[in-house]
């Protein structure tokens, strides 16, 4: 049962009222069960610091600590520093080149971002983190609508990451009928790499996959008619 737990990452939500305090029982059969994870969602420095050290200190094994990171370690943890979202990212790193119409990229824009981003989550322990989206280039989130751009910047972001020792998550990744929708966003033959493809050959440790938008409108039609 505890290589099938090793699979789990609970949530740990931080409560304006109660704090971390509510699930210590949630986090003691995780931990018993041998959960090789958790994700931290909200909450103040210092409570989630001890959070972390508590949960590294008393698991069986090694853990992944995983935080919402598209916009900086300030996103999901309060004290730390919020970033602007990559599109804004972008705005400041695409940079035109002189005489040509292909935009190049200021990669120590993307780096910094990501470097200030890691350390701050390792300083308390995270060590996963949720960051760069890279689904489709259409995607509200993506650093572009140029699906080159958002490649580029998306291999920088998680080179930079895992040069920390902090594992990146390719966030938007192509899902179940996302063929048609993310088409761009994976590159097409004889066109520059998608942004998953460029994360992928960057050796991004894990990826977690989106719904196209057609599928989210077919889940919540089969959920109201249940």
């Amino acid at each position: 049962m505890s290589e099938l737990a090793r699979l789990l990452v609970p949530a740990l939500r931080w409560d304006a009222a109660h704090g971390f305090r509510y699930l210590d029982g949630l986090i003691d059969d995780a931990l018993e069960l041998g959960a090789g994870g958790f994700l931290v969602e909200g909450g103040p420095r210092d409570e989630v610091a001890a959070l972390v050290a508590r949960l590294h200190r008393e698991a069986p094994h090694p853990l992944l600590i995983a935080a919402r990171a598209e916009r900086g370690a300030g996103e999901a943890i309060g004290g730390l520093t919020p970033l602007p979202p990559f599109g804004a990212v972008a705005a400041v790193a695409v940079v035109r080149q002189d005489g040509s119409d292909v935009p190049g990229l200021d990669v120590e824009v993307v780096r910094r971002a990501a470097r200030i981003t890691v350390r701050e989550l390792k300083g308390i322990g995270v060590n996963w983190a949720l960051a760069p989206a890279c689904g489709a280039a259409t995607h509200v989130r993506a650093a572009s609508d140029d699906p080159a751009i958002v490649a580029a910047i998306v291999a920088e972001w998680v080179d930079a990451c895992q040069a920390e020792a902090v594992l990146a998550c390719a966030l938007d990744a192509p899902g179940i009928g996302a063929a048609t929708a993310s088409a761009r966003a994976r590159g097409v033959p004889g066109q520059p790499q998608g942004p998953l493809a460029a994360a992928v050959d960057g050796g991004v440790a894990s990826a977690m996959p989106g719904v196209a938008p057609n599928d989210a409108r077919r889940a919540r039609a089969l959920a109201g008619r249940r």
